[in-house]
């Protein structure tokens, strides 16, 4: 059934056992970091210091510190290098209670299970050849009794992802067992016995999103197909198709707004124009057409004030032709407030002092 050559590398777990090797140094120098500039303030502030004294603390602090935030990182990097890509520890990783723990929470695991492993290695240190080979076996059986029992539920939900990247994980746990070709075969059989069907009702939920411009939920109809079958020759040519007519739309509309923009610039509406480059800007700001409109927003702003000023002006005009004084000295002192330094505010603050005796009279 399985191979029975010692496969000391699979046993030991020297990748997750570095990891956690230098996740906990990571913890140590944090530690020792903290408790060393405490000691060192503490000194400091029974005695007279100077600035420069607090400055080379604060740099010793803040360079421990750092250098502990690069050792977990490291260890991250060395964990993940360990496993296959998105595989999980059956215990934790897939019991649903390990994604809101906190730093310190994190630590502790990594400490226990230094712990855990030191212990692990001391055990199988002791043993001779036949009893190691004898725990191999019984590990490496532990770990099939258990994806033979969790495999066939994954796949009866459709979580194809999480039942290969079990199956990935023990592959490369005990590399020379054959029972993870029949598991991996059996993931993929289940998987393509439903693709056809997925990607076909994936098409027909695209094309009436795409009918109805909910763009939003095309993404999630794809995404969700992908997930589902990520190496689906059919669900990646849909999700390319789907980009490119996104690509056309989204540059359609920038044309169309960059056109509407530069007409309304045209025919001098300026508050229209100044809208609508804002508009491209905050859709597309990453386009060609938002770094040529963003060259001339401060003129744009500039000629939407002036344009509304003016119009604000005809306003207080217009009312007063129609005697309505108290809407001009209304309008009169919110363009002076506004714009207190435009042409418009020191014609009309002379005007004020008149419209408020027509108002009162």
């Amino acid at each position: 059934m399985y191979d029975t050559e010692v496969d000391r590398p699979a046993e030991l777990h020297r990748g997750r056992f570095l990891a956690v090797l230098i996740e906990a140094g990571a913890v140590m120098l944090a530690v020792a970091t903290v408790a060393w500039s405490g000691a060192r303030l503490w000194v400091l502030l029974e005695q007279p210091f100077v600035v420069e004294d607090v400055l080379r603390l604060a740099g010793v602090v803040i360079a421990g510190l750092a250098a502990a935030l690069g050792l977990a990182g490291l260890g991250e990097m060395v964990r993940a290098t360990a496993q296959p890509a998105g595989a999980a520890s059956i215990e934790r990783r897939y019991s649903g209670d390990g994604g809101g723990l906190s730093d310190a929470a994190r630590l502790h695991d990594a400490m226990r299970e230094l712990g855990d492993l030191l212990r692990e290695v001391r055990d199988i240190s002791l043993l001779n050849e036949p009893q190691r080979q004898a725990r191999l076996d019984y590990q490496c059986a532990q770990w099939i009794g258990r994806l033979e029992e969790q495999v066939p539920g994954l796949l009866r939900q459709h979580d194809w992802v999480k039942a290969r990247a079990l199956v990935q994980e023990a592959r490369l746990r005990f590399p020379h067992v054959q029972n993870w070709l029949a598991l991996e075969e059996q993931v993929e059989q289940a998987r393509a016995a439903v693709e056809a069907r997925d990607v076909e009702s994936a098409h027909r939920q695209v094309d009436e999103f795409i009918k109805l411009g909910a763009w939003d939920r095309v993404a999630d109809v794809v995404q969700e197909l992908i997930a589902r079958h990520p190496t689906s020759i059919r669900a990646i040519e849909l999700q390319r198709r789907i980009a490119r007519e996104q690509d056309k739309i989204d540059t359609d509309q920038r044309t169309r707004l960059m056109a509407q923009a530069q007409d309304a610039a045209n025919s001098k509406e300026w508050p229209t124009a100044l809208g609508l480059a804002q508009q491209l800007i905050a859709r597309y700001p990453r386009s060609t057409e938002a770094d040529a409109l963003r060259a001339q927003m401060a003129t744009l702003r500039e000629n939407a004030e002036i344009y509304h000023r003016q119009q604000m002006e005809i306003s207080i005009r217009e009312h007063i032709r129609r005697h309505d004084y108290q809407s001009a000295l209304r309008m009169a002192q919110d363009l002076i407030e506004r714009y207190p330094n435009s042409p418009q505010a020191n014609a009309l603050r002379g005007q004020v002092g008149k419209l408020l005796e027509r108002v009162t009279a």
